[in-house]
């Protein structure tokens, strides 16, 4: 802050932060001797121009207001300058976010177990959003969120670390989607990001086919979540990284990940017969199998008339077809790079007079 002495004929100049009890002495100067500051914090120092200039070597809170100089000389007169305010501003801290495992499918229990986000907000005070991105999408807008609670409610210069915490209406398009929560500045001219979470869904109806009303079970897709059906279904993800073991479908426990605690999930491929033209002579069965196992399907060929078999693969998540092999009656040719297929394997034999094919997963046809 500079102080501007359009006169010579002065004695000593004093910088002042007004103050409604009365004004505060920051620093003096008497012509080269400053005589003040009062603070470690700021300096004064005057130029050849023989303007006087106060540095804050280090803003605090307080020091926001208004200020003035005013000269004095040797007469009772006292020359006081316009008023000069200093504003104070903070940068936004990144925030923290908590995803809790409660999201089920368009629940009104969502009102019982709010998500937060926690971080300071800086002066002044900037503001909370959250945002959302698809899966597979790295593209963010904004989430609506409700039932907002933020806390502290008063909002000053020293205390703006803020809570947030809110309700997600989740949709069932959102599984594998990405949340995250942002602070943008005052101004809009920082944001600050927390860390993303993946939202991992519970059906609304997951309680209904269980005895009792007093079920502990496992969430559908992650082993270190669990759901309680008391009056309906509500999750939670309070095993801090371990997986939960449900004892007798009452009690939960977190024990290491190395034990076996994990429910296999039971995968059921439809598999689907298609002919070039004529009558069907491909027929096969559905593939069922637990995830992490090996799974096989056979194909039962009523002609010799056909020069290959294609095995083919739609994801329930994807409209697209992926080829993975082609069979002929003397040999299997891999059409997937895809490393996840590296144990496929396609046989060709006949039994008796039947002409069968043996694959592990997807559809066939000729």
């Amino acid at each position: 802050m500079t102080c501007r002495v359009l006169s010579s004929s002065w004695k000593y100049i004093d910088i002042s932060r007004q103050d409604p009890a009365a004004d505060v002495l920051i620093a003096r100067v008497n012509r080269s001797l400053i005589t003040e500051p009062l603070s470690p914090r700021i300096t004064a120092s005057q130029t050849d121009e023989g303007n006087v200039v106060v540095t804050f070597t280090k803003v605090n809170c307080s020091d926001a207001g208004t200020y003035i100089c005013v000269m004095n000389d040797d007469t009772p007169v006292k020359i006081q300058s316009p008023d000069s305010v200093l504003n104070i501003r903070r940068i936004p801290s990144v925030p923290v976010f908590d995803l809790t495992g409660h999201q089920i499918v368009g629940s009104s229990l969502n009102t019982h177990h709010k998500h937060k986000c926690t971080g300071d907000v800086g002066y002044p005070a900037g503001k909370f959003k959250v945002q959302y991105a698809a899966a597979g999408s790295s593209l963010f807008s904004e989430l609506p969120v409700s039932n907002i609670d933020n806390t502290p409610s008063e909002w000053l210069c020293n205390s703006t670390e803020r809570t947030m915490e809110f309700e997600i209406d989740f949709q069932p398009d959102m599984d594998g989607g990405v949340i995250r929560c942002d602070i943008y500045s005052s101004d809009n001219s920082l944001t600050t990001y927390s860390n993303n979470e993946t939202i991992e869904l519970i059906p609304s109806d997951i309680c209904t086919t269980k005895d009792t009303v007093a079920n502990e079970i496992h969430h559908p897709n992650n082993c270190k979540k669990y759901v309680t059906c008391y009056g309906g279904p509500q999750g939670y993800d309070t095993c801090n990284g371990k997986c939960v073991k449900i004892e007798n479908g009452i009690f939960h426990s977190c024990v290491d990940c190395s034990e076996d605690v994990c429910p296999k999930t039971d995968l059921t491929t439809t598999a689907v017969s298609t002919t070039t033209s004529g009558p069907s002579y491909l027929t096969c069965g559905d593939i069922s199998g637990y995830i992490g196992d090996a799974a096989s399907s056979q194909c039962q060929i009523t002609s010799d008339d056909f020069d290959a078999v294609i095995l083919s693969h739609t994801s329930a998540k994807s409209t697209s077809t992926e080829l993975l092999g082609r069979l002929t009656k003397t040999a299997y040719v891999a059409m997937t790079t895809d490393p996840i297929w590296a144990g496929l394997d396609l046989v060709y034999y006949i039994a008796g007079s039947t002409k069968i094919y043996q694959h592990n997963d997807s559809y066939c046809s000729l």
